[in-house]
């Protein structure tokens, strides 16, 4: 079937088909450019080795919406436990301003207190709905719930008619004491409007995948504005900045130090670090905003405490600078001294302060106080003669005394354990601060700030190399599958294209850089289907074209392995050794002339096709009809390619690959032979006559001749034919072909040939049955 196609015209197929790729890659290429991604690779992404996650990083998971006060408790939490760095990317419940002065703050103000409000009405009955709140205590829930409501009122009272601080100043002031936070602006819009942002726009698809270190917001001009973790990062880098490099954008960051140490992560086209978030969310630290709840309500809870304890005399044999109550209330003083004027010394000396306090109370509560105290109790009722209301009172008093300490210990145990947690994810810690939301961009400022200290990206391939190694790729795939027939190109061109995809995804998942396997994949489908319904096409023009020049002649088995095999072709003229046999009904000229045309016309075409069934069966070559004459051959070009198609026949003995006990005209005598048996068993008589001779003939197909064969052979066979009936022999054969028999031939004459030459021709004598 190859044959079909040429050289020339396959190797212009295969350059239609590169030409077709290169045009995908092209196109594909410029609608993923940027690069755009989406499901394949996040397919990908997921398959990555674990990326580095930095353990500075913390996470502080928090509600949609924060009070001011749960703010002003992390940012106090952070200061004594001397974190690094604190972003907050949570609205803060009237953090506008101190007071509200304009309709849009007013708007903003009470969708902040409803929006918390029904937040809790939604929690309770949920609750209750899932069963973690019996439905008798649902009373005290509500009247919960309504206390927030109140504190709302009262919150919305202060902001639109009191003068006094709101709370959003103490959280002013608390940040001024922390020193290193970064409050988002741009939470309520998708521009910001300070110096930063923090809401990058995810991808069409709703996700994720990359963000900017600086924008331009619009409407231009405008100046860049830089996202809140990298500015909060810049004051550790001696230098950062964007280069614009042949490749494309790179951030280039420059540490402290050592002028040679550098990190450069290249950028997208419009300046986006693409981030590894499918695989950091499960590795970054994280922690609650209720445990700086639990915290700051168990110190308050402690500073009760003591005070209530103060009563009971618990301090009597207590020095007073080791006092716990003096102690807590003097880093009180320190705190308040340190929010209203922040400064370095102010924050170590309340930090000292409060690790004194806690060491204070470890040594007041497990050291010999109680025991020292409840010691005195017991000798003033062991060698004293009370009454036993006095008694009575004293045991009350020890009693009392003994409880306190069993409370203040039970709180301390509480506020240590809390305590613990904190500093051990605290200290030295970069924390952002923030609700976890269902559309990915919750955490992106995490992922941002770990791919910066880590120096975990993805690299998206640049243009030229996207378009190189895509067309290197295609061309390889193409090269290999083109001469294919078409099934084969069709599958092998499909399978190699999803290989090639998954080789592309395979480097992506160990180097990191992104190169769309579907601009190689696709780019290289386009080109196979070019090649695959232009080769089909030609192949089935040619199968036509066989099928019309060859039909008449062969049977539909050779007829098909023609087609398969494509040879041969038409315009070709191939010599090959064969067996010609003339057939000729020695009546039909009789019938001409004794009946009508019409009858004659039916008698001819019934001989011609009682001679053409046995012959096409029997692999012949049908050469033409002549009259009464029909020229038929075994051993034709046709013939010989079917039987080298086929293993179950034997090929011709002049064929150096056949068995030499086979000859075409030993095929076509003994065909004979069984065709006249057959059809006369008793006498052969039979109205037809055989000529038959062998030797070399010129094939050839003709549109006005059909398949047809030129030669001596041809010449020889019409004549014996012819001269059958005149000897009353139904087979003459040459002596070329009594030569290759091993059959009884009676001699009758010579035939004439050119240059005075004679020949011998016979009558084959059939044997009787």
């Amino acid at each position: 079937m190859a044959a079909f196609i040429s050289r020339k015209r396959s190797f212009l197929i295969l350059l239609g088909g590169l030409c077709v790729a290169a045009g995908a890659v092209l196109l594909l290429n410029y609608c993923l450019e940027g690069p755009r991604l989406g499901p394949i690779y996040d397919f990908f992404l997921k398959r990555r080795p674990p990326i580095p996650v930095s353990g500075e990083i913390l996470r502080i998971n928090t509600g949609e919406i924060v009070e001011p006060g749960d703010v002003f408790a992390v940012l106090m939490a952070l200061t004594e436990m001397d974190a690094s760095d604190l972003i907050l990317e949570a609205p803060v419940l009237g953090s506008s301003v101190g007071r509200v002065g304009s309709v849009e703050d007013i708007r903003l103000r009470l969708n902040d207190e409803y929006s918390l409000l029904g937040r809790n009405i939604r929690n309770l009955f949920e609750a209750i709905r899932v069963g973690s709140v019996p439905p008798a205590e649902s009373a005290g829930y509500v009247e919960h719930i309504v206390e927030l409501a109140e504190r709302g009122r009262d919150r919305l009272t202060a902001a639109l008619v009191s003068q006094n601080e709101a709370g959003s100043v103490q959280v002013a002031r608390a940040a001024g004491a922390f020193g290193s936070f970064w409050e988002a602006a741009d939470l309520r819009g998708q521009l910001p409007d300070s110096p930063w942002y923090s809401k990058p726009l995810p991808d069409s698809d709703g996700k994720l995948r990359r963000i900017a270190p600086l924008i331009t917001p619009l409407p231009a001009p405008a100046t860049a504005v830089e996202h809140i973790v990298y500015q909060s990062l810049k004051s550790r880098w001696a230098d950062s900045e964007i280069e614009t490099t042949e490749q494309g954008p790179v951030l280039v960051i420059r540490y402290a130090g050592d002028s040679g140490n550098e990190l450069r992560i290249p950028l997208d086209r419009d300046g986006n670090i693409l981030i590894e978030a499918a695989q950091g969310g499960e590795l970054l630290r994280r922690l609650g905003i209720e445990r700086f709840r639990e915290y700051e309500e168990a110190d308050r809870a402690m500073r009760r405490l003591l005070s209530g304890a103060e009563t009971l005399g618990v301090y009597s044999k207590t020095r007073p600078e080791q006092i716990p109550l003096f102690l807590c209330d003097f880093a009180a003083a320190l705190r308040e001294e340190l929010l209203k004027a922040p400064n370095p010394e102010k924050r170590a000396a309340w930090i000292v302060a409060r690790a004194e306090y806690m060491g204070s109370l470890e040594e007041f509560l497990y050291g010999p106080a109680e025991m020292t105290l409840v010691g005195g109790y017991e000798e003033i009722l062991a060698t004293e003669k009370l009454k036993d209301e006095g008694r009575a009172k004293l045991l009350n008093l020890r009693d009392e005394l003994i409880r306190a300490f069993a409370e203040l210990r039970e709180k301390y145990r509480e506020l240590v354990e809390t305590r613990n947690v904190l500093s051990e994810a605290l200290v030295s810690s970069y924390c952002i601060m923030g609700p976890e939301l269902a559309d990915g961009t919750a955490e992106s400022s995490a992922f941002f700030a770990n791919a910066l200290l880590t120096g975990s990206y993805i690299n998206p391939g640049q243009n030229r190399y996207v378009l190189f190694w895509s067309l290197i790729a295609v061309f390889i795939i193409l090269l290999c599958i083109h001469a294919m027939r078409p099934a084969a190109l069709f599958i092998s061109g499909t399978i190699t294209a999803l290989i090639c995809a998954g080789a592309f995804g395979w480097s992506f998942i160990i180097s990191a850089y992104w190169i769309d396997p579907l601009i190689p994949a696709v780019s290289s489908i386009a080109g196979m289907l070019f090649i695959f319904f232009t080769r089909l096409a030609l192949i089935r023009r040619g199968a036509r074209s066989f099928h019309f020049a060859y039909r008449p002649a062969v049977s539909r088995p050779i007829l098909k392995k023609l087609i398969r095999a494509g040879r041969p072709l038409l315009h070709e003229t191939i010599t090959a050794r064969a067996a010609i046999i003339a057939v000729r009904d020695s009546s039909l000229p009789g019938k001409e002339d004794r009946e009508d045309p019409l009858k004659a016309a039916k008698a001819a075409a019934e001989f011609r096709a009682a001679v053409t069934e046995p012959f096409k069966k029997a692999g012949a070559v049908i050469l033409a009809y002549e009259h009464e004459t029909v020229l038929a051959c075994f051993g034709s070009p046709p013939e010989r390619i079917y039987l080298d198609k086929t293993k179950n026949e034997t090929r011709y003995g002049d064929d150096p690959k056949a068995h030499s006990n086979h000859h075409p005209a030993i095929k076509a005598c003994g065909f004979i032979t069984e065709l006249l048996t057959a059809r006369n068993p008793e006498q052969h008589k039979i109205d037809w006559h055989f000529g038959i001779d062998c030797g070399d003939c010129a094939f050839s197909w003709s549109e006005e001749t059909g398949y047809t064969a030129n030669g001596r052979p041809v010449v020889r066979a019409r004549i014996l034919s012819s001269l059958a009936s005149r000897y009353h022999a139904q087979i003459l054969i040459t002596d070329s072909v009594r030569e290759i028999l091993n059959q009884p031939a009676r001699k009758l004459n010579t035939l004439g040939q050119g240059g005075g030459n004679v020949e011998n021709f016979y009558e084959l004598l059939l044997k009787s049955t």
